[in-house]
């Protein structure tokens, strides 16, 4: 989506008093528009509102919501009827304090865009719209807080010089960030001093003080928190790798200079406050008493997630435990490494894993290997990880959560101040008395890491003597690179600003080859100097091609050239580069790697990608295949990184084509080293940046190693690898290697690690699951017994395609291996697929429940024994003893984590039960209930509650409880494909007719979103009892009926329909879909008989028809429609469920108009007469018996008839004496209850007008 989007620019028109107002607008959500107050002037009912969007003619009628109070010239809009299409609500944006500008886009349409009158070209049509942009310049209007705008669109001045204002008609239009796409006001004054160059703006996070404003909001779907707007660049989210395992004392002693502001001793530590999930004492007591799971950190980059590890290992060495950190590397064999090193004294021993999202370890060896093993040797162990979000999105939760407890670190503003406050005050004492902390905060920024960083510069600075930039702005472009450039500058290495407009700012020689030293970390000094000289010289060639070409060369190139030696020697002295006591070079944090890469890539933070800047950084990776795998795993972390806000695909472009450009070289770099070149294939073919590069390359890239080295034991890393990230098209290039590898090293026990991602590939052809399955029984036979053949049953079991043979050896293979195993933490891994198989045979499956309820025995207070409850509880051949005591391990597990996100699975399962005793079905309740309180804003909360709102057990405050949770999540998720499930168990429990017009708001958006493509059986049944009708809806109802002829709620369902179709059959098509619907309720029953017929309601359907269509041919089509009705057998049942007596006299004009003969006559009125004789006594039903009675059975037996009568006189006959009439018949009831329409019966029928003619109804 472009910024702004200019389908959602408004013209906003109000009308009323002889007046009309011309503003402009911006849709900021589906129903939502923002404007200006003025517009409406002093009248609290202004008159009426239009808005037309996008330069559309359409006048959409609109309400005012919100007007600005005390002068604030805001509005909010929303449109009377929802529009066809859906956008994304936008995000608001609160300037910075201080001085500086901030650049503004936005689109109105003002007075001088106005086109003269020509065919075509009239009214509204005449005014144009306009992209106006500018700067915010922040230091003005502190009295007034409105926001200063300098357009650097030009508007022309009024002609002869009169006073009319060209921007007249801009008032409304909304001001958005061009990067970020914040709003951050909208236009509403301007000071005619001031010239056609300015104007003033409302600023919307100032008006989000206003409660009724942002209740608005909230009730349109729009968040109204404002995110803060940098004068530029945020820095991005970095993290480190893994080099090795030590000892806490070994790695804080090898501490360079600024890591060592990780202890206490250099920097003290801020408590995130005693009762907080990640204060270190609480890591640490949480490690020790919850068995085997791990905790892992979950925080931003530069939040404090290598100082939390620090301060839980200090912890656990006061407590007597050893404390491992495992450190940036590419060493595969870390996880052995760690293992060892657990093994080697009997001591527990605390395992920190800064960063494991860039980690060699193997996380199903560490909970089925190390950690049981070190079980059986009675050691202790415990694993604290971290993480940054950005990767635990795109991550395996499912595996994470098999070892691992979440928690947060504290990352909200006054906690980041605090730590930032800390660090400024003990590492810039001086710098920080000399310009107050305030001043500092504004300088250094709030997140710690980027605080330690710059503090240190700027105590450098002052204590040298030197001067610190223009405080104006220093933020602009990140912390990081700007005072890299500072630095720098002072030896003329600096990046300059434009020096032509038209001419775009690219990184200099000396940041493209900082940028190439700090991605090619960790490494030796040499190496890291390689990659930073192969950067120069190629960014000089590129110079040299364009100079050459007279493409021009940007004024950033033509700076003077440092050596790669003088760069990387900067860096060190800047401290962002350290050395490690072995020589190593490491980066002082990855932000700085991170921000240096971008810097290069984007260096003007816009989606235009330097290619040469980028392309001489990538030839930094040229120099050794070690460098190719250091450039993968921190280029992709950048671009994983930038995904986030949607900026990764130019850069990924520009990064694909030069891999596709060097491809050739690439292969023949990698294939040079087994050990490293597979290491850095693996890391390739990982996921961003290059792995569907790897693919499209693959006969230049992979093919040569694997040709040299496929079919060496050191492919396995490789094959691993690429089986779990690989696309299809890359894993499937690979299958040959593995069928090869696995046929020269199936007998190794290793062969679990191909063995079992190749068989989790769901895509496997049917020969190839039949090789892959023969591979994994060969080798299930040679170690059946063996530990670890629990990696290659799990996958094996999970495979819905096995077939018989080799279903029935898979299962027999794990009974033999749970024999022998079943106490173990780990059977459960085998027991989940096991146990969710439907082929078992009885013995099997009974063995199988008897394991894991033994299991269960041991294990069920383990978070992990989840995985064995569902498809436990889902199995429908438990017996009596069985179901009882899975329920009542259930309960158990539930009372230790009813309240954790994975209990979502549990908790469907146990409620869908329907062998719950009360006891157990009130903590189910319960249960739920404490789930939803802290998890109802989730996505996956439906799991919950659908069942929970489903059930009829609930008492009123319970009920209560869950209504409000359905409710809460249907805020934010209304509009998923699966919310019917939750939207229809709510209408189920509110009481009926009474559905809040919020609720039935979301159900024609949903129904309007997602029918007929999602099935709308189960929602419509609960639409219908609510007595919810939209046009939407009915059309949904129709598509349903016809696409389920067969469904036995056909008939019902159109029953409830029928008393709702009033405003729908008013013309010729309306009347023909319905009455076409009543013919396939009519087949229905003609097919499947009396079920058809139950409680009525084919009667209730066919009644309405007599009031529906009186006249024309809608009357005559339904009088066939009854005709079909009295001809069924089982019609007019005593039960029916609504009663409506103008069926009475409507059989009694069919009678009449021919096609029956007496006797028909005669049994139909009889049938009639019964039915309606069973009707409750009513008045009307009173009526509608005496009716049949007086005009409709025959005549009874009376005295002799009288003598004949005279000849008739000359003359005009006598008057006929009219019949008794039933009381007039009752209009049709509208949706309301409420009568409209009149008229007679009409008995003619005009088949050949069917198609063609309009229906009276």
């Amino acid at each position: 989506m472009t910024v702004p989007d200019t389908a959602r620019v408004a013209e906003v028109v109000v009308t009323g008093n002889g007046k009309a107002e011309y503003g402009s607008g911006y849709r900021i959500a589906h129903r939502l528009v923002l404007t200006v107050d003025h517009l409406f002037g002093e009248d609290p009912n202004p008159g009426t509102c239009t808005v037309r969007l996008g330069g559309g003619d359409t006048a959409l009628p609109a309400t005012p919501v919100w007007r600005g109070k005390n002068g604030r010239d805001l509005a909010l809009l929303r449109l009377d009827e929802a529009p066809a299409d859906t956008v994304q609500p936008v995000s608001f944006g609160v300037l910075p304090e201080g001085a500086g500008s901030v650049p503004f886009i936005g689109i109105g349409f003002p007075a001088f865009a106005t086109r003269d009158e020509e065919p075509g070209v009239t009214g509204l049509r005449r005014r144009d719209s306009r992209q106006a942009e500018g700067f915010v310049l922040l230091g003005s209007n502190l009295k007034s807080r409105l926001l200063d705008l300098q357009y650097t669109t030009t508007a022309p001045r009024p002609p002869g010089g009169g006073d009319g204002d060209p921007w007249r008609g801009m008032s409304g239009a909304a001001f958005l960030t061009p990067t970020g796409g914040l709003l951050i006001g909208v236009q509403a004054h301007r000071l005619p001093a001031a010239g056609i160059s300015g104007a003033e703006a409302e600023p919307i996070a100032d008006a989000l003080d206003d409660p009724d404003l942002c209740r608005q909001l909230a009730l349109g779907g729009v968040r109204y928190e404002p995110r803060p707007v940098p004068l530029g660049d945020e820095p991005p989210e970095p993290e480190p790798l893994l080099r090795a395992v030590i000892p806490q004392h070994e790695l804080v002693s090898g501490f360079g200079d600024f890591k060592k502001n990780l202890t206490s001793e250099q920097l003290s530590f801020v408590s995130p406050g005693p009762d907080h999930p990640a204060e270190p004492a609480n890591l640490f007591v949480r490690l020790v008493s919850s068995g085997d799971r791990g905790v892992l950190l979950v925080g931003a980059a530069g939040t404090g997630k290598t100082r939390a590890g620090i301060e839980v290992g200090r912890i656990a060495l006061e407590a007597g435990w050893r404390v491992l950190h495992v450190l940036p590397g590419e060493d595969g064999s870390v996880t052995e490494v760690i293992a060892e090193q657990v093994y080697a004294e009997p001591t527990p021993a605390l395992v920190v894993v800064d960063y494991l999202n860039e980690s060699q370890l193997d996380l199903p060896a560490l909970r089925h290997r190390l950690i049981p093993e070190a079980r059986r040797r009675d050691i202790q162990v415990a694993i604290l990880a971290s993480v940054r979000p950005g990767w635990l999105r795109k991550a395996n939760r499912g595996q994470l959560h098999d070892l691992f407890d979440e928690v947060e670190l504290r990352q909200d503003d006054d906690f980041q101040k605090e730590v930032a406050d800390n660090a400024l005050h003990a590492l810039a004492p001086v710098a920080t008395e000399r310009y107050t902390i305030g001043r500092m905060r504004e300088i250094c920024g709030h997140r710690p890491i980027v605080a330690l960083l710059v503090a240190r510069e700027v105590e450098r600075r002052v204590t040298s003597g030197l001067s610190l930039p223009d405080l104006t702005g220093l933020r602009e472009g990140g912390e990081i690179p700007r005072w890299l450039r500072s630095r720098l500058g002072e030896d003329d290495l600096g990046l300059p600003g434009r020096e032509h407009a038209f001419v775009p700012v690219r990184a200099s020689h000396s940041l493209v080859a900082a940028a190439a030293a700090t991605a090619a970390c960790p490494q030796a000094r040499e190496d890291v100097t390689a990659a930073a000289r192969a950067a120069l010289t190629a960014l000089g060639e590129a110079m040299a091609l364009a100079a050459q070409q007279g493409t021009g060369v940007p004024a950033a190139a033509q700076s003077a050239v440092p050596r790669a030696e003088d760069v990387v020697a900067t860096l060190l002295s800047l401290g962002w580069l350290e050395t490690e006591p072995d020589g190593t070079l490491t980066v002082a944090h990855d932000l700085v790697t991170d921000q240096l890469v971008e810097s290069v890539l984007l260096p003007e933070r816009d989606e235009a990608p330097d290619t040469d800047g980028a392309h001489a950084l990538l030839a930094g990776c040229l120099v050794s295949p070690r460098a190719v795998g250091r450039a993968a795993l921190n280029l992709g972390r950048v671009v994983n990184d930038l995904a986030l806000a949607d900026r990764s695909g130019p850069v990924s472009a520009v990064l694909n084509a030069w891999f596709t450009q060097h491809a050739a070289d690439l292969g023949a770099l990698l294939r040079i080293d087994p050990g490293v070149g597979g290491y850095a294939l693996g890391a390739v073919c990982s996921g961003a940046p290059w792995s569907v590069s790897a693919v499209q390359c693959w006969s230049q890239v992979v093919s040569p190693w694997l040709a040299d080295h496929g079919s060496r034991v050191a492919a396995r890393h490789l094959l691993y690898r690429g089986l779990h990230h690989l696309p299809e098209e890359g894993a499937r290039l690979l299958l040959p290697t593995v069928w090869s590898w696995l046929a020269r090293h199936r007998e190794l026990g290793q062969a679990s690690f191909v063995l079992a991602p190749v068989l989790h590939r769901p895509e496997l052809l049917a020969d190839e699951t039949a090789q892959a399955v023969s591979a994994a029984l060969v080798w299930l036979a040679l170690h059946a017994s063996a530990q670890e053949a629990q990696f290659v049953l799990n996958p094996l079991l999970s495979r819905t395609d096995l077939a018989p043979e080799g279903a029935e050896k898979a299962v027999s293979a794990a009974l033999t291996w749970l024999e022998r195993h079943t106490a173990t933490q780990e059977a459960g891994f085998v027991l989940e697929p096991l146990l969710s198989r439907t082929d078992l045979d009885a013995d099997s499956a009974a063995t199988a429940i008897a394991a894991s309820l033994t299991w269960l025995g041991r294990h069920v207070k383990g978070q992990e024994a989840r995985f064995v409850l569902h498809p436990l509880l889902s199995r429908t051949d438990l017996d009596a003893d069985s179901a009882a005591t899975t329920v009542e391990a259930t309960l158990v597990w539930l009372d230790h984590h009813a309240a954790t996100q994975e209990a979502r699975f549990v908790l469907n399962r146990l409620q869908s039960r329907t062998d719950l005793d009360p006891v157990a079905s009130e903590k189910a309740v319960t249960s739920a209930l404490r789930w939803l309180e802290k998890h109802t804003h989730t996505h996956d909360a439906d799991f919950v509650l659908k069942l929970l709102l489903s059930r009829t057990d609930l008492d009123p405050d319970t009920a209560e409880k869950a209504v409000a949770s359905a409710r809460t999540w249907l805020a934010s998720h209304h509009t998923n494909e699966d919310a019917d499930f939750v939207l229809g168990s709510l209408l189920k429990q509110l009481p009926r007719g009474e559905t809040p017009p919020e609720i039935r708001e979301m159900v024609d958006t949903w129904v309007g979103l997602h029918t007929p493509e999602q099935d709308f059986t189960f929602l419509s049944k609960w639409v219908l009892r609510q007595r919810l009708m939209s046009p939407t809806i009915y059309r949904a109802l129709l598509h349903w009926a016809r696409t389920n002829t067969d469904n036995e709620d056909l008939v019902p369902r159109m029953a409830g329909t029928g008393f709702h179709v009033w405003p729908y059959v008013r013309t010729w098509e309306g009347a023909r879909d319905w009455l076409r619907t009543v013919e396939l309720c009519l087949d229905h029953a003609e097919r499947h008989g009396p079920p058809s017929n139950v409680n009525g309601v084919l009667d209730a359907l066919i009644s309405t028809l007599a009031q529906q269509f009186r006249t024309g041919i809608g009357a005559a089509w339904a009088d066939d429609c009854l005709r079909r009705w009295i001809a069924l057998p089982f019609s007019m049942d005593p039960t029916v469920f609504r009663h409506n007596d103008g069926i009475v006299s409507r059989c009694h004009a069919l009678l009449l108009s021919g096609g029956f003969d007496r006797a028909e006559r005669a049994r139909i009125t009889a049938r009639l007469r019964t039915w309606v004789a069973s009707w409750p006594a009513h008045e009307r039903n009173t009526a509608a018996l005496a009716y049949i009675d007086a005009h409709m059975l025959p005549p009874r037996p009376g005295p002799p008839p009288p003598h004949p009568a005279p000849a008739p006189r000359p003359g005009p006959p006598p008057p006929r004496p009219a019949l008794p009439a039933l009381p007039p018949l009752p209009p049709p009831r509208s949706e309301e209850g409420g009568r409209t329409g009149s008229g007679g019966e009409e008995k003619g029928r005009e088949e050949e007008g069917r198609e063609g003619k309009t229906a009276a109804a």
